[in-house]
């Protein structure tokens, strides 16, 4: 968490350093504005010519000028200190948020399947909130608050030193004080930022969830559940505000003794002689002023144990392992040891890579979803040309179709075994200089089972780059009969798509990737959505489109697979048969109905 901080700090460490002693001195100056007028209050009793440092007064025209400048001149300069360091320290946070920001996106997916999204984004909003709070722009009035107290030794000391002492017994109560309560009230911190993920998280579920559970009518439970987290997040709260508030008011309690103090003090010190009226208002204009400075300061300090929680939290995602073989971008400024870094000459997509020889190898292939689950895959070996052949996956639900998808584009680690990909070779234990794992996914294009469209326009969907292919935008959609949608391009989608139909949301990713260009296309139930007729349209723009392109076709309507050159048929994780459709279909038929009539008999 250090180490971040002084990431941050160290590449405007000149600027800092400026801007704070701009700060220092503006503080200067508007607190020697005490020492000027108890000084000019002696001058008026006593009648000796006001002698300030440089600064030599003897009526009041030059008093008030005096004043108005040091006014004037340290409101000035506290102001450019203000806003100068409140925007350095903005951009520093923002800088350590991108940082995090980097990192999470290429957190492996089981991370996103352990942790719920309430907790993730509460680290995005509530635990950066409270870091941006404080290093944003309250940082400057909390080091102005420092300020204020270095200046008021320095002013009463010049005054009167028999006034420190009160200072001094001042800070240390305020710190005794302090330092009774912190550890309480970073316990109490810590309590309420994790209680405030799960209420979050579930509130963001109910809204995904909003159709099946109006449908099956349990909006009630889910209600229910929902004031329960939010009740326990709540009580937290009343706890956390009561230990702020005893901490409050016990820092007034002991403000109120110190002007009791001093107020004695004073008196006996003018009837003793041994204080003017100018040291009294000096020294108790700065002492009163200290004790809520120096209770501000606590205060402040107090909020500074908020922030740090929220930085720890955000830390912690700044140095958790990505997923083997990403990278980081070449931006990425915070230098993390654990993490690989992108270099700026490396060519993000690999499609000049002559790929006419080159083959996709599956190699003794052992997957699962983690440790604790059974394979998923169970040594598992082909090979797949990448120069234009089509291979369908076939197998009842559960028999790893989806899985050998997830072992290609390595959205889980691959426990054993390994895939060939041309000349690189998957799982990356060790990046080479030539690739990483993005660079690999650029092969492929991908339709998944579920399509997903961003908002945004319908054209920034089909074609996300920054110069659009509009010519060949068109031309597919009249081949696949959308040619209504040209007219539609700039026209903005609501979230995820809504606004359009399952089936035309896959036809939105079927124009993706084709756009995209890629060596091999991977279909995972692309056309599960789309009515008979436009889904024979599609596989004969997808055979002349992609006639030189390797296809990975995933799919239950069995004609769907016909036009394949292979068929892999998997039955419990395992290679059942490989073949051509003329070979495997018919098994794969009789097997089914086999499989089926004994289950009609263990039912009887």
């Amino acid at each position: 968490m250090i180490q971040t901080l002084l990431w941050s700090i160290r590449y405007r460490l000149i600027w800092i350093v400026f801007f704070l002693c701009l700060g220092l001195l503006g503080r200067g100056f508007l607190l020697g504005t005490s020492n000027l007028i108890g000084a000019w209050v002696d001058y008026l009793t006593l009648n000796n010519v006001l002698n300030v440092s440089f600064l030599i007064i003897d009526d009041n025209s030059k008093f008030l000028f005096s004043l108005t400048l040091f006014i004037i001149v340290g409101f000035f300069i506290t102001w450019i200190y203000r806003l100068g360091f409140s925007d350095l320290c903005a951009l520093m946070v923002s800088e350590i948020y991108d940082e995090i920001t980097y990192r999470t996106s290429r957190f492996p997916i089981s991370f996103f399947d352990k942790n719920p999204i309430g907790r993730i984004v509460t680290r995005f909003s509530s635990d950066y909130g409270n870091v941006f709070r404080l290093f944003g722009g309250p940082l400057a009035e909390f080091l102005s608050i420092l300020f204020d107290l270095l200046w008021m030794v320095a002013l009463m000391g010049l005054a009167n030193w028999r006034f420190l002492p009160f200072l001094f017994l001042s800070i240390f109560f305020h710190f005794l004080i302090y330092s009774k309560f912190q550890p309480q009230l970073r316990k109490q911190r810590r309590l309420l930022s994790q209680l405030r993920a799960p209420s979050l998280g579930h509130f963001a579920e109910s809204i995904q969830g909003a159709t099946p559970i109006r449908i099956f009518n349990k909006e009630v439970t889910f209600t229910n559940r929902f004031l329960s987290l939010d009740l326990d997040f709540l009580k937290q709260k009343i706890k956390t505000v009561k230990n702020i508030t005893f901490f409050t008011v016990s820092l007034n309690l002991l403000a109120f003794i110190l002007y009791l103090s001093i107020g004695v003090f004073s008196w006996w010190g003018i009837q003793n002689q041994w204080l003017t009226l100018g040291d009294m208002g000096i020294a108790f204009g700065l002492v009163a002023l200290s004790g809520n400075t120096v209770q501000m300061f606590f205060e402040w300090l107090t909020q500074f144990e908020e922030a740090i929680v929220g930085l720890e939290r955000l830390n912690e995602y700044l140095h958790f392992p990505l997923e083997e073989g990403a990278t980081l971008p070449f931006k990425a400024k915070f230098p993390t040891p654990e993490h690989f870094k992108n270099r700026a000459s490396l060519t993000p997509y690999p499609l000049a890579l002559n790929i006419k020889d080159q083959k996709i190898i599956f190699k003794d292939i052992w997957f699962r979803y983690g440790p604790q689950y059974p394979w998923i895959l169970k040594n598992i070996n082909f090979e797949m040309p990448m120069s234009g052949e089509r291979l369908g996956i076939i197998g009842r639900t559960g028999a790893g179709k989806s899985s050998i998808i997830q072992c290609l584009f390595q959205i889980y680690p691959i426990e054993k075994g390994s895939i060939q990909i041309g000349p690189y070779t998957l799982p990356m234990k060790k990046l080479p200089e030539s690739a990483h794992l993005d660079f690999l996914r650029e092969f492929f294009a991908y339709i998944p089972q579920d399509p997903f469209l961003f908002r945004g326009t319908l054209l920034e969907n089909l074609d996300p780059r920054e110069t659009p292919d509009l010519p060949r935008i068109e031309q597919l959609l009249r081949r696949l009969g959308k040619s209504e949608w040209i007219s539609k391009l700039n026209e903005n989608l609501e979230e995820r798509g809504k606004n359009f139909s399952s089936g035309e949301r896959q036809l939105v990713q079927l124009i993706r990737i084709l756009i995209q260009n890629r060596p091999l296309l991977v279909m995972d139930e692309a056309t599960s959505n789309i009515d008979p007729r436009t889904e024979d349209l599609i596989v004969r723009t997808l055979n002349q489109e992609l006639k030189n392109k390797s296809q990975i076709i995933i799919a239950h309507r069995l004609e769907t697979l016909e036009s394949c050159h292979r068929i892999l048929w998997l039955d419990k994780g395992e290679i059942k048969m490989l073949g051509t459709p003329q070979e495997v279909l018919p098994q794969f038929i009789a097997f089914g109905k086999h499989q089926s009539d004994e289950a009609y008999k263990n039912d009887r």
